[in-house]
């Protein structure tokens, strides 16, 4: 059975939000990571045609659709991993913390302005 696929963008909160979750979960030596390139994101378009391709995304196998939702991606390692997010401390730190600050300046100035400053192109 080949292991999942985890395509990550470096500056995509929602990347470092399932990243976390892989981490405080243990679950890092389940997948093999990706960083996003002008390769993969070929490779991830041709599979999903003209649907936009956003990151993190989780490609079970090659070729197949991957999931392209952070709480998607996360529920799927909690189902089949038997996970109890009840016990999880740095999740919800960074998710009651740094991913509210950062929905809150994409309300302010705009999804593409807030991933500009995040990459610190401007």
């Amino acid at each position: 059975m080949s292991v999942p696929t985890l395509f990550l963008k470096s500056t995509c909160p929602f990347c470092l939000k399932v990243v976390v979750f892989m981490s405080e979960a243990g679950l890092m030596d389940k997948v093999k990571l990706e960083k996003d390139s002008d390769e993969n994101r070929a490779t991830l378009q041709d599979i999903i045609g003209d649907e936009k391709l956003t990151f993190p995304a989780l490609q079970l196998a090659a070729g197949e659709k991957p999931m392209m939702d952070s709480d998607g991606i996360i529920d799927h390692f909690v189902k089949s991993e038997g996970i109890n997010l009840d016990t999880f401390q740095a999740l919800p730190y960074y998710k009651t913390g740094v991913m509210q600050g950062y929905l809150r300046m994409v309300k302010h100035i705009g999804h593409a302005e807030a991933m500009d400053v995040i990459a610190g192109k401007i």
